[in-house]
């Protein structure tokens, strides 16, 4: 996946965009399928869990976009941001940022489980053309994560849309996608899945009109 995320990126507006994937970072399966969400389909409302690389490639997109693109940043660490501003500069220009603390709540019949304070009343009203989920810290949780774009569900997307769900090659994510397929299904929503595969797994969870971007 590595060499075909090298291959597929050049010549296009993230050739020269330094990026270091992997680790607590996204994977280059996640890479490679935000690029092509970003590259195919031109979303024009945007909404990131986490700030990381991911952050870098919708960055680079926006500031290489020929219409007006609203990337919301939802992050809890103001020293973390503080940082990536500096190590990476212009990047966030043109990003709205929420900083957002975590807390730690009961979610149904699942053990305690982080999420970010107040996630779904800083973004009432708005909806999304594509959600990329890499945050709350999830791996230390027992047995689901990551469940905060549950309450935005239905409403806070497009009729066309796209879901992006990294590190899902863990139970806790699985156990959240799971919550998520049921909750599309019983709102009547039609939609398609596919993973890509790699060191760290990305599920893509998209509008029905979209399918073609789950075997890109």
């Amino acid at each position: 996946m590595e060499q075909n995320f090298s291959d597929t990126i050049k010549g296009t507006f993230l050739e020269h965009q330094s990026l270091s994937l992997g680790r607590w970072a996204i994977g280059y399966p996640c890479a490679y399928i935000l690029f092509r969400c970003l590259q195919v389909i031109n979303p024009a409302n945007i909404l990131e869990l986490g700030l990381g690389e991911s952050t870098k490639i919708i960055s680079a997109f926006c500031q290489n976009s020929n219409i007006k693109i609203s990337h919301c940043l939802i992050e809890n660490n103001p020293t973390w941001i503080d940082f990536f501003k500096k190590s990476n500069p212009n990047v966030l220009d043109d990003c709205e940022i929420f900083v957002q603390d975590y807390e730690v709540i009961k979610y149904r019949d699942y053990s305690d489980v982080r999420v970010f304070k107040d996630f779904s009343k800083k973004l009432k009203g708005r909806k999304f053309s594509l959600i990329s989920v890499d945050a709350p810290l999830g791996g230390d949780m027992k047995n689901i994560s990551r469940i905060d774009i549950l309450e935005i569900i239905p409403e806070g997307l497009e009729k066309s849309f796209v879901i992006l769900i990294d590190d899902y090659n863990r139970p806790q994510e699985k156990c959240m996608v799971k919550e998520l397929k049921d909750k599309l299904t019983n709102s009547n929503v039609q939609f398609t899945t596919g993973v890509y595969s790699g060191e760290k797994d990305c599920i893509v969870i998209c509008s029905s009109d979209l399918s073609f971007l789950c075997s890109l």
